[in-house]
């Protein structure tokens, strides 16, 4: 079964959160059950709970492309691409990045930096064409296909 990258879930959760229909201590376990420890999220979600956001979204790094993150700083860009991934949010303006790293001897930990970035005008979040999510399922659908046939399933 493929697994959904870390932002991806955070991301799903945090936007429930924003909702009002979970606790912001509850975004990481529910998110990242598999991590150990988590450092960092709180604090973000419950400032942009506050400054009333309502999505948190994710922008993917994958092959090296990073026109889903907002405008920011080269320190965050650069974070963004070793990362990977990182979650947005497209209201306030803001980057919370994750570093992966181990937690004791065999434990994992993730700890979220937060980042400036501008807010996303809302005409940008809303052209998030059917398009290109169509594009990037069928992307996604051909490489777990690829992945099966290697498998030998």
């Amino acid at each position: 079964m493929l697994e959904l990258p870390g932002s991806v879930r955070v991301a799903l959760w945090a936007t429930r959160c924003l909702a009002g229909d979970l606790p912001v201590e509850q975004v990481a376990p529910r998110a990242l059950p598999d991590v150990d420890h988590v450092a960092g999220l709180v604090p973000a979600l419950s400032l942009w709970r506050d400054l009333g956001e309502s999505a948190v979204l994710v922008a993917l790094g994958g092959s090296g492309g990073l026109s889903g993150v907002p405008r920011c700083s080269p320190q965050a860009l650069a974070a963004v691409a070793e990362a990977g991934e990182c979650l947005v949010v497209p209201g306030v303006g803001g980057l919370l990045v994750p570093e992966h790293s181990t937690f004791g001897s065999s434990g994992r930990r993730v700890d979220w930096t937060p980042f400036d970035a501008d807010p996303v005008p809302v005409h940008r979040v809303e052209m998030l064409s059917l398009s290109h999510l169509e594009r990037s399922l069928q992307t996604l659908l051909t490489e777990a296909m690829a992945d099966l046939e290697a498998a030998g399933g």
